[in-house]
């Protein structure tokens, strides 16, 4: 049986008001070992920071790095030097001495959010590739705003990018907006950046990703990652939604109770047959506002945008589901089986937040472990 642990549960903190670890983008962070076994990691919304993306790979060891050279980076970060932080990126940043890393699940918001400059993202993404750091990114509604840009030509020199749902760009969608300007006026190269979403960040892309604890037949668990809080009947709906915009011949089946294989199936397919194009269809003209019937029309809008609890699914005897999400704010799930990782830590440069993470462990027999990538699918290069 594995174990699913919960560094700086928000729990704790807002139920139990128990004190937990804060962290400060400012400080270079302690750094904490990751257990042996440990064969997943998922880090909660990077609002669009670099530098809590960097911050997170050095605590817990997945790089190297000493307190001088992120100090450099941190001063690059907040001045938004996109190419000096790229330089010194190059320079500063060591692989780490870890023998095997584990997958790391980024639960979305990578892009186009309230942080400095998206090049640096995607130039962090581009070192963990080339650092043989296997990772995923959970499809979220900041990464769609990015998105929709990208495939639209705004992100080009001289055109105007904008904002379809976020609000005010410069604002809620800093990161992108600044790699724009970095790209108008000289400082980076747009080709380079097309380079780097084509092949490293839209590749990672998925709109779910499931993990199973056990593999007894008649007893499972099953953990859910998604970005916004959803259950498996939400999933399904999804995957109806797609089957009929690929093709209106596929006659959708849904299921009333669930259990693991049903589950897999459901997020392999909806995976399957995920791609961009579909949503950048529902951005065509399209002025979105929150509302029941948007959510209804487009489910796939309200897989990254619901901050509301999700009914409880119906499961077969013995099989549960956890699902762990962020999206919300710095807020603890009112449903029991759910898990938020979602917290202020990014969203700004000053102050302590926690740094919610969630850690899956293997089973150990002998020193050895068992299964250490079950669902862990390989990366493409």
């Amino acid at each position: 049986m594995k174990t699913l642990s919960i560094d700086n549960n928000l729990y704790k903190a807002n139920i139990l008001r128990s004190s937990i670890q804060r962290d400060d983008l400012t400080v270079f962070p302690s750094i904490k070992k990751i257990p042996t076994g440990v064969s997943v990691i998922a880090v909660g919304d990077l609002h669009g920071s670099a530098i809590k993306l960097l911050y997170f790979l050095i605590k817990y060891g997945l790089i190297r790095c000493n307190t001088m050279d992120y100090a450099w980076l941190m001063g690059a970060y907040t001045e938004n030097q996109a190419k000096r932080f790229a330089m010194l990126l190059k320079k500063s940043i060591k692989p780490s001495s870890l023998s095997n890393t584990p997958l790391i699940l980024f639960i979305g918001d990578t892009l186009a959010d309230r942080g400095m400059n998206d090049y640096m993202t995607l130039k962090i993404y581009e070192l963990m590739k080339n650092f043989t750091i296997n990772f995923k990114i959970i499809f979220s509604n900041h990464d769609l705003e990015f998105v929709v840009n990208f495939k639209k030509g705004l992100l080009r020199r001289n055109a105007k990018p904008k904002s379809f749902i976020l609000g005010e760009p410069d604002s809620m969608a800093r990161s992108m907006m600044n790699l724009h300007r970095s790209i108008n006026s000289g400082e980076i190269n747009e080709k380079e950046v097309q380079q780097l979403v084509n092949r490293i960040y839209i590749p990672r892309l998925q709109l779910a990703y499931y993990h199973r604890m056990d593999y007894i037949q008649y007893r499972s668990e099953t953990l859910v990652f998604t970005h916004a809080p959803v259950n498996i009947g939400f999933l399904e709906r999804c995957l109806d939604f797609l089957s009929k915009e690929k093709t209106s011949a596929i006659k959708f089946e849904f299921k009333m109770i669930y259990d693991v294989q049903s589950i897999i199936k459901i997020i392999d397919k909806l995976n399957n047959l995920f791609d961009l194009d579909t949503f950048i269809k529902m951005h065509k003209n399209f002025n979105f506002t929150f509302s029941m019937q948007a959510f209804e029309i487009f489910p796939l809008i309200k897989l990254v945008w619901n901050r509301n609890p999700s009914k409880t699914d119906s499961l077969r005897p013995g099989h549960k589901v956890k699902f762990i999400h962020g999206h919300i704010g710095q807020e603890y799930p009112v449903n029991k089986n759910s898990f938020n990782l979602d917290s202020y830590f990014g969203k700004t440069n000053e102050g302590q937040f926690p740094m919610p993470v969630a850690m899956i462990k293997e089973l150990m027999v002998g020193g050895s472990v068992i299964s250490s990538d079950f669902f862990a699918q390989s990366q493409p290069t």
